[in-house]
């Protein structure tokens, strides 16, 4: 998966849009290797700042992807997280627009990223990666609950609103998966109705679910790791452009579907994922969310059905024969989970 900042932004104008926010000179502009929007880690040169507390490195994220309003509810996301939870994210320097354009200019952080590797991880490793990320969702699902589903927007300055609520959960995951099963290109065309008619007939078992804020986006390529260090190895929660108020399982049951990439439903990798993710989970929030046991399979099935929608961004840099091994483990589960 590819970002957008290689015709972005050239390198003067990025030096032009730091210098004018924060005052700090940029000596390098290195494009993020992944991403949507446009992101580029840089080197900021002391001998042009003014300000002896300036850092070394920082991070310039600039929306090219995400629509404005969406991309400018992270930076509140950050602050939040940061202030009330020990999940650990990046501090926000600085925000605004570049000629309409909306940016934020965010606090770089060491890390290792490993975009769909967890099976080049030890097995401790997993384990430990899967656990912080049971500890971190337990941790923002008590943050906030809300009176319905939905998206995000900026409230004022740095608050937060549900934008265009639902009447309740069931709706909104019959719209989620409508909306990933008409995303589905000519790879999983056989499957998209029958994924649009299970959507439009949502389990009894979503009634009553409660909305909190869930990050919906707990991925490898979101975390930067770091793979010595087997029992914490999650150093950074990245990329909270996706947060919505919904029912703390789904994001509970997406995340192990992200964590273990897919894996088949009985595959070893899963179980190890999702056994170290609930034990986690469970000792950080006194238990897992209420009726998961009844929840988990829908959300898994919409989980995989977004990995359809988005097949051919996430795996555009795969060659054929490992995109068609991809897309049928793809349409394996969705039958079994149909």
């Amino acid at each position: 998966m590819t970002d957008g900042s290689d015709d972005a932004l050239d390198a003067e104008a990025i030096d032009r849009l730091v210098r004018e926010a924060t005052g700090w000179r940029v000596a390098d502009a290195v494009p993020a290797e992944t991403g949507t929007d446009a992101v580029w880690l840089l080197d900021l040169d002391p001998r042009g700042s003014p300000d002896p507390a300036a850092p070394d490195r920082a991070v310039l994220k600039y929306a090219t992807f995400v629509d404005d309003e969406r991309f400018r509810v992270e930076p509140s996301l950050l602050r939040l997280v940061g202030r009330e939870t020990d999940v650990p994210v990046p501090s926000v320097y600085t925000e605004g627009r570049d000629d309409g354009t909306p940016y934020v200019v965010l606090e770089h952080r060491t890390g290792e990223t490993r975009e769909g590797g967890m099976r080049s991880l030890p097995p401790a490793v997993q384990r430990g990666v899967a656990a912080d990320a049971g500890r971190h969702l337990a941790a923002i699902h008590d943050r906030r609950t809300f009176d319905a589903p939905g998206t995000f927007a900026r409230d004022g300055e740095d608050g937060l609103r549900v934008a265009e609520p639902f009447d309740d959960w069931p709706a909104m995951f019959a719209a989620l998966v409508e909306g990933h099963a008409d995303g589905f290109g000519e790879r999983f065309a056989a499957l998209a109705d029958r994924v649009a008619a299970a959507a439009a007939d949502p389990p009894t078992a979503l009634a009553g679910a409660t909305p909190v804020l869930v990050h919906d986006d707990y991925r490898l390529g979101n975390l930067l790791i770091d793979p010595d260090a087997a029992a914490s190895p999650v150093g950074t929660v990245l990329d909270w452009g996706a947060a919505m108020a919904a029912p703390a399982g789904f994001d509970l049951a997406k995340t192990e579907d992200y964590l273990c990439h897919h894996a088949p439903l009985d595959a070893p990798l899963r179980e190890r994922v999702r056994t170290a993710l609930e034990s986690a989970y469970r000792r950080r929030r006194g238990g897992l969310p209420d009726r998961y046991g009844e929840r988990r399979e829908p959300y898994l099935l919409s989980s995989r059905a977004a990995a359809c929608e988005w097949f051919d961004l996430w795996y555009a840099d795969a060659g054929d024969d490992e995109r068609e091994r991809i897309a049928e483990r793809h349409r394996t589960a969705l039958r079994r989970l149909l």
